[in-house]
């Protein structure tokens, strides 16, 4: 039983390593340099702003705080472009990129040019789908 335990620990180990390494070799790099990439920020009763510019951001928060008001704790973005989330009413500010859910915080969604980035106040937690 001990001898299997061990098995099974070693295994789990190496399966984990893998998984690290697989992510950090296949995951995307921030580019460095210039990049032109397009944001147009969803207000939470449809108004929109939509920004074209140049960026050496690597990660979309960073970018967002170049051109708009953005007030944010660490990866949790309370407010973009003047308008604080309200959370009694569930709304909360989210991201696509290319048409795709952002996977990572703004402050992790790496810049690439050409991107086109939707930052969105959104209203509901149960009932989002992604």
């Amino acid at each position: 039983m001990k001898k299997q335990g061990i098995i099974a620990g070693a295994v789990l180990a190496v399966l984990v390593i893998a998984i690290a390494v697989a992510y950090y070799m296949f995951s995307a790099k921030p580019q460095e340099g210039e990049k032109s990439i397009k944001v147009d920020i969803v207000h939470v009763d449809g108004t929109a702003k939509n920004l074209e510019f140049s960026t050496d951001a690597e990660y979309l928060l960073d970018a967002l705080k170049e051109q708009v008001e953005v007030e944010h704790d660490g990866a949790w973005v309370k407010a973009v472009d003047g308008y604080a989330a309200v959370e009694a009413n569930q709304e909360w500010w989210g991201y696509t990129v290319n048409g795709n859910f952002g996977q990572t915080g703004m402050d992790q969604a790496v810049v690439t040019s050409g991107d086109v980035f939707e930052v969105i106040c959104n209203v509901g937690y149960d009932d989002y789908a992604g």
